[in-house]
């Protein structure tokens, strides 16, 4: 009898079902970390060799087996049998020109549009992966998480609910205070770990602790605001446990945290809605005076007086607000400050100066951002 994996072609494509929508979205995925890369790899446009070649360090016939696993667990079909692509991170793998014979301009190309295309942003998941182990909470003793995220509201919400919790909240927003949560005794129980940081990348982190005797174990979360497929799967490659774009529900982000520790799952009993009006408020109070350094800084760099990296500082603001707002009451805002950001992004990636033309077209989308957080 023919193996199963031998009926995929090389040539077909795949989607997301709903149940492969929704795997992406639980807490307390089942799959293998070979079937999550490979459901992450697929997208409605990546051909079955698309998928075997960028599920880096996998043997085709083991990418095959899980990509058929998929299919016969109806987390992915044929294109053709999805009428709608749930997630849609964009142009994954965009279908190209034949290059001419003997030019290798093409080939190059192909890498380049395919790395952008991994590189698109609007890939939203939850992921958790389950604990290997039931845990009983040891009397006497807290758990203890380590939230690090760049904006203080955040992190300090964070610490609210994990304390709701019956946990032990450790807060850092920077490369020290990290350093500094990790060596304090006892290890954290469980990091959840912002990506983009002011002075260390989140995925250094990660390598680091996964290199650590005393850390390597610890359960990682990843917390960020700006998804792409080639970053969930930096983390999953990485050794994180977990993957959450913002802005989520808090309530999500707990259950998460409850199920990458074994903990039960049943929903708290503590009531938090006032604690939460009066973090909504803070953040209200805020945020007018963070978008007056926001305009400030543009003002700065379009004067040709902002100090090196101001470009860099000021779309990390941005991603700040668009991983916040929402959180605090205000969707709006995090949409205006996500197309704020966006607008910055191949500035900074192509090492470029916007011109007077682009901060004018800039200044408009702030004035937009303006009025959502009014």
């Amino acid at each position: 009898m023919q193996p199963a994996v031998d009926i995929l072609q090389d040539k077909d494509v795949f989607a997301l079902t709903d149940k492969g929508d929704h795997e992406l979205h639980r807490t307390g995925t089942a799959l293998s970390p070979t079937e999550l890369e490979v459901l992450v790899l697929v997208d409605g446009r990546a051909s079955v060799a698309d998928v075997v070649r960028h599920a880096r360090g996998l043997e085709r016939q083991v990418v095959l087996a899980a990509l058929h696993r998929l299919v016969t667990g109806g987390f992915v079909a044929s294109k053709a049998q999805v009428h709608a692509d749930v997630i849609d991170a964009g142009d994954f793998f965009e279908s190209k020109l034949s290059p001419a014979v003997g030019n290798d301009s093409g080939a190059h190309a192909e890498a380049d549009q395919t790395h952008s295309g991994l590189q698109q942003q609007g890939y939203y998941v939850r992921i958790s992966r389950r604990a290997r182990t039931v845990r009983v909470p040891t009397a006497g003793r807290k758990i203890t998480v380590l939230a690090v995220d760049d904006d203080p509201d955040v992190a300090k919400l964070l610490g609210t609910y994990l304390g709701f919790e019956g946990m032990e909240a450790r807060i850092a927003t920077n490369r020290a205070q990290i350093v500094a949560g990790l060596r304090q005794a006892p290890p954290p129980d469980l990091v959840l770990l912002d990506v983009m940081l002011p002075d260390v990348d989140g995925f250094e982190v990660l390598a680091r602790m996964r290199q650590h005797p005393a850390l390597k174990s610890v359960p990682v979360i990843m917390l960020t605001a700006r998804a792409t497929r080639e970053a969930v799967l930096k983390g999953l490659h990485g050794g994180a446990d977990g993957y959450v774009t913002k802005p989520f529900e808090v309530e999500s982000l707990i259950q998460a945290v409850r199920v990458v520790l074994g903990l039960s799952t049943e929903a708290s009993s503590n009531p938090f809605g006032s604690e939460q009006d009066e973090m909504d408020a803070d953040y209200r109070r805020k945020l007018p005076a963070r978008l007056d350094r926001i305009e400030k800084r543009q003002r700065d760099l379009a004067a040709g007086i902002a100090p090196a990296g101001g470009l860099e500082e000021l779309q990390r603001e941005l991603h700040s607000i668009a991983g916040s707002a929402k959180m605090f009451g205000l969707p709006a805002a995090s949409e205006a400050a996500r197309a704020a950001e966006a607008f910055l992004e191949p500035f900074n990636a192509g090492g470029n100066t916007p011109v007077a033309g682009d901060w004018a077209a800039f200044k408009v989308l702030l004035e937009r951002l303006r009025r959502a957080a009014s």
